[in-house]
């Protein structure tokens, strides 16, 4: 569960890349399988133009065969990246919403119809500016219309994103290199309590530093009250020691290393499971502790509060992780004992 609402599930989510990756996926449950195994329940899925029935219900029957997350589905519905660039549309634009509309309607009705909902998240167009922004908004409000929700990258960018449901930021949370990003966070959701906030980039995959992969995907964003963990990218090169020709500012983007028919997963890899199960604890620790907050025996709320406050001071920055996780299986287990009445 997230940090400020204990209501909300915190999501283990990923970018894949190529755009096939995804794709290939569906046919190779190695692939997803190791995702589950990490923790990462809800990754990002295939985005088009269109919705066809018998691919988006293969991919739904793999994320289920695989103990993948159906709910919500990111990324799934059809992109929503149609622009109207003046005060009303052209005939052209109007056209290309109609058809999104289209498409959005047949893509909620099959959710709704194989899973029971319509938590579909369509893409907007990836690290708009401001102006793509605003221009965005009639194909945003199409997916609203029609019982379906909208997420992108992008800065925050105020009042500009009240109609946006999910929001990835880019910059990776903390006091480095962004401190400011958790007040960022909190405004957005308080514009829309059901609205999710995840990050990505600086760093993308980042160094080989199991500890640092740890924090970062971890209680970092747990305790800067995001809602998600969805960096860019799990793998998309071959290697990760090498600059690659289109980007050469950067190193390959990788967290694991991709083989004909699986991953080899690394330390920094390992790391990211470490830091969502992290996330668990943290979660389990706060259940017991709020119901002991409730408790009319002072010595059981007096424990509420130390479990509480050891989160609370715990600095996720620079402290021992594995003190951490010891401390929070310390107070769960005195929590329950309490609980039962045995003290």
């Amino acid at each position: 569960r997230t940090n400020y609402n204990l209501e909300k599930e915190f999501h283990g989510s990923t970018y894949w890349q190529p755009q096939n990756c995804s794709t290939y996926a569906f046919t190779n449950p190695n692939l997803l399988e190791n995702l589950r195994r990490h923790n990462v329940l809800n990754p990002l899925l295939t985005r088009s133009a269109t919705v066809s029935e018998a691919p988006f219900k293969r991919q739904i029957e793999a994320l289920q065969a695989a103990g993948l997350s159906t709910r919500p589905l990111f990324g799934m519905a059809p992109s929503a990246n149609q622009l109207v660039r003046g005060e009303t549309p052209t005939f052209q634009e109007q056209a290309a919403l109609d058809a999104h509309r289209a498409e959005i309607r047949r893509a909620v009705k099959l959710a709704r119809d194989l899973l029971g909902h319509a938590e579909i998240y369509s893409y907007g167009i990836d690290e708009a500016g401001p102006e793509t922004v605003r221009q965005e908004q009639s194909a945003w409000k199409i997916n609203h219309e029609e019982g379906a929700k909208v997420m992108v990258t992008t800065y925050p960018r105020g009042r500009l994103l009240y109609a946006l449901d999910y929001i990835i930021i880019p910059g990776a949370p903390g006091p480095s290199p962004n401190p400011w990003r958790r007040q960022e966070v909190e405004r957005f959701h308080e514009m829309n309590p059901a609205s999710l906030a995840a990050w990505y980039a600086d760093p993308h995959s980042g160094p080989e530093n199991p500890d640092y992969f740890r924090r970062v995907y971890g209680l970092l964003p747990y305790k800067s009250n995001y809602d998600n963990i969805s960096n860019y990218v799990w793998y998309r090169n071959n290697w990760n020691d090498f600059a690659v020709m289109y980007e050469p500012q950067l190193r390959g983007l990788m967290m694991v290393y991709p083989t004909r028919d699986n991953v080899l997963d690394t330390l920094a890899w390992e790391g990211v499971r470490e830091g969502l199960d992290d996330i668990r604890y943290a979660t389990k620790l706060k259940l017991a502790a709020t119901e002991a907050l409730a408790s009319h025996d002072a010595d059981v709320k007096l424990l509420g509060r130390k479990a509480l406050g050891m989160l609370a001071f715990f600095d996720e920055s620079r402290d021992d992780m594995d003190q951490f996780r010891q401390e929070a299986i310390h107070f769960i287990l005195k929590l329950e004992r309490a609980l039962k009445g045995a003290k």
